[in-house]
């Protein structure tokens, strides 16, 4: 095959034309390569390789990394979106229970509505009853009048008037009868001194308010005397925002004689002695009492004394305590004084009511130090006698998250035992090392104070060992005398002891006590139902119900352990409503009908 010789100038190939062969495949190709040869001799250096590759390298290693960290910044971004993203995703879902809530709150103004109409009706009712009344007393005192000043010869000549033996045997009847009517207005303790009362309730405080109310309907307010020689009356669940500054300490009190069932007789007197074999109480002016059922709602005694320096030392600044009227604005004030150092919230070794309360204020002293920009200056410590934060699990689990995300400190089995006011020194006792003790000093110190029975009940037989009125916790009926019966705070209960187990125990032994005055057997049981609104912040609460098992007992459809503004606002407004205008008057006994409704019927 011959080869084509070189162009020309204008690109036409010079030679003659190329003649194609048998075998030849394209016409101006050969079957070797004309490289061939070259290919075979030519070699390449490993090092050679090593710094091309090098090289390529470091031009683009810095791109691919710029590209690397850009990526990660992306994907950080997304989690972050994504994160965001589940947020809102719940608080939606929060507005739309707050949405309920709020449904909830119209239905309840609505039958708020209804239940005030009622309530002016039964005024008018009361009034027209009052006239009629007054009108048959003067028609009594006439009668009698036109009686007595007759002598018996002149009866026949009355006959002839209209007012025969007959007709005056009939009118005493009547009037007798107009007498015991329970329309009745009874005009209570100052027109006549009694000895005896078919039902005397010691203590008027929530437990004995109520249940007087609810005696009164039963029994007559004539028959009904309640012990208590307060002159005002408080609503002390509020005193843990009146010590935070969100509450006045005015909101919280009334007169006494202004929450007594009207005509139910108020003794205002101690009692100092109990003695049920006779059925007689005695009280500290020197009278004796007896009663034909006895509703014990004394209260629990608060003993500041038992830590040394108090209650003395609350004449210092820096000092305070939530759970008397005397010290719980000083809280605020040690608040609104705090500067820098320790803030020191305490839990004592005994009983308390209302277990939540020593930390609630805590909660809203880190809230408040937040707001006035003292927080980083602030070392919060959470001192507690106990093991645990909480006792139910659920709401405990909560509130470890809080006190967590806020970095406060909290020591178990740590019991209060001195206060040093003059050198602003609190000195604890390890509980699991007795006799070890620390010295720390405070900026600001809330006191819990140890609590215990009435000094009165401790020696008296209707306690038990440790110094508690002994009823049965299903009845609320007392284990040795039957006529006997136990309410609130006082009682041996194996339960929290707040106001709401109060209200619930209120309606459960309003049946007991009915039962029993029929000679018939109490079936209601009380579950031990308790309610604790753990105040978290100044717009938030985690609402924490449960009974004697301390299993959860939730009245809402959702989610209780998480922090609530809805929460909230039924703690500082709706409860206190709730408290004064129904409770008190024996007609709250607890949210179970609540309950049940908004479970479908469950318990």
């Amino acid at each position: 095959m011959s080869v084509p010789g070189p162009p020309s100038p204008d690109g036409v190939l010079a030679g003659p034309p190329e003649v194609l062969e048998a075998g030849d495949l394209t016409p101006g190709l050969s079957d070797t390569s004309p490289d061939e040869g070259l290919i075979e001799d030519l070699t390449v250096e490993d090092k050679a390789v090593e710094q091309l590759a090098e090289g390529l390298l470091s031009h683009y290693l810095p791109d691919l990394q710029r590209s690397k960290q850009a990526l990660q910044e992306l994907t950080q971004n997304q989690v972050v979106l994504l994160d965001t993203l589940e947020q809102e995703i719940s608080k939606f879902k929060e507005c739309h229970s707050m949405l309920d809530i709020n449904a909830l709150f119209t239905e309840a103004k609505h039958y708020h509505a209804k239940l005030v109409n009622i309530r002016k009706e039964m005024l008018m009712l009361h009034e027209k009853t009052s006239k009629l009344k007054t009108g048959w007393l003067w028609k009594g005192v006439e009668f009698q009048r036109l009686v007595w000043t007759r002598t018996p010869d002149q009866q026949p000549e009355m006959d002839g008037q209209g007012w025969g033996q007959a007709r005056y045997e009939r009118e005493l009847k009547r009037l007798g009868s107009q007498q015991a009517s329970p329309l009745q207005l009874h005009t209570g303790a100052s027109l006549t001194a009694k000895s005896h009362y078919e039902v005397l309730v010691l203590g008027g405080g929530s437990g004995g308010i109520s249940m007087a109310a609810r005696m009164k309907r039963k029994v007559g307010a004539e028959n009904v005397a309640i012990v208590e020689p307060s002159e005002t009356h408080f609503y002390q669940p509020i005193w843990t925002l009146v010590g935070a500054g969100a509450k006045p300490l005015s909101s919280s009190g009334r007169p006494t004689a202004k929450v007594i069932p009207s005509g139910v007789e108020w003794i205002k007197a101690r009692v100092v002695d109990l003695n049920p074999d006779k059925n007689c109480i005695h009280t500290d002016d020197d009278k004796k009492i007896s009663y034909k059922y006895l509703i014990i709602a004394l209260g629990i005694q608060l003993d500041y004394e038992k830590i040394k320096g108090l209650p003395e030392g609350f004449a210092h600044p820096k000092i305070g305590s939530n759970y008397s009227v005397r010290t719980v604005e000083k809280t605020w004030k040690a608040l609104q004084d705090f500067k820098e150092g320790n803030a020191i919230f305490t839990f004592p070794n005994t009983p308390v009511k209302c277990a939540g309360a020593p930390q609630k204020i805590m909660y809203l002293s880190e809230a408040y130090f937040r707001k006035t920009g003292k927080r980083p200056k602030a070392n919060i410590i959470f001192n507690t006698s106990l093991g645990a934060i909480f006792g139910v699990k659920k709401y405990a689990d909560a509130l470890q998250k809080i006190i967590q995300e806020r970095a406060l400190t909290v020591n178990y089995k740590q019991n209060l035992i001195e206060v040093r006011a003059d050198k602003q020194e609190a000195i604890f006792e390890n509980l699991d090392k007795p006799g070890e003790t620390q010295v720390i000093s405070y900026e600001m110190l809330h006191v819990t104070p140890p609590m215990g029975p009435p000094d009165v009940l401790k020696t008296s037989p209707v306690a038990d060992a440790a110094g508690w009125v002994d009823v049965d916790k299903d009845t609320l009926q007392h284990k040795r005398y039957p006529n006997v019966f136990g309410i609130g705070d006082c009682t041996n209960l194996p339960t929290s002891k707040t106001a709401a187990a109060v209200a619930a125990q209120s309606g459960i032994l309003d049946r007991t006590i009915s039962l029993i005055m029929k000679n018939q057997r109490p079936v209601k049981k009380y579950d031990g139902y308790t309610s604790c609104p753990l105040v978290t912040g100044y717009n938030r609460v985690i609402l924490a119900e449960f009974n004697y098992n301390a299993e959860p007992l939730e009245t809402f459809p959702f989610d209780q352990s998480k922090e609530r503004l809805s929460m909230y606002l039924m703690k500082a407004d709706m409860m206190p409503f709730l408290y004064w205008n129904l409770m008190l008057r024996g007609y709250w006994g607890g949210p179970a009908f609540l309950r049940k409704l908004f479970h479908l019927g469950k318990s």
